[in-house]
């Protein structure tokens, strides 16, 4: 993996290790070292999550003003995956199947984990 602030995860005897790629990529890994998914972020004062590679066509976050990843959409524009909120961030209504870890003020750098 390229250098950069690294963290690893273990849930479920699976290890899910993080890197953050120069300024704003940021790689999700198995315990093989092999990348699982990429996420990009702008940068600057409107800086957030901005899209997400798994593998498959990217998917790019379409977030609310409070930083929440409220909708997913293709290249083509077309929306995959809704997610509706409650007040305090707790999850109504989600639709689609795309993995999304950043939820609730996903923009922020939060990441939802299963639950267990």
């Amino acid at each position: 993996m390229p250098g950069g602030p690294f963290r690893k995860k273990v849930a479920d005897a699976t290890i899910a290790n993080l890197c953050i790629c120069g300024d704003n990529i940021a790689q999700e890994s198995n315990a093989g070292l092999v990348v699982q998914a990429r996420n990009t972020e702008l940068t600057g004062i409107c800086g957030g999550k901005f899209s997400q590679h798994r593998g498959g066509p990217s998917n790019y976050y379409l977030p609310d003003f409070q930083g929440h990843a409220k909708q997913l959409a293709d290249i083509n524009q077309a929306v995959s995956d809704t997610l509706i909120l409650d007040a305090w961030g707790r999850e109504v209504v989600s639709t689609g199947t795309t993995a999304n870890p950043f939820r609730a003020f996903g923009q922020y750098g939060y990441q939802r984990d299963t639950a267990t």
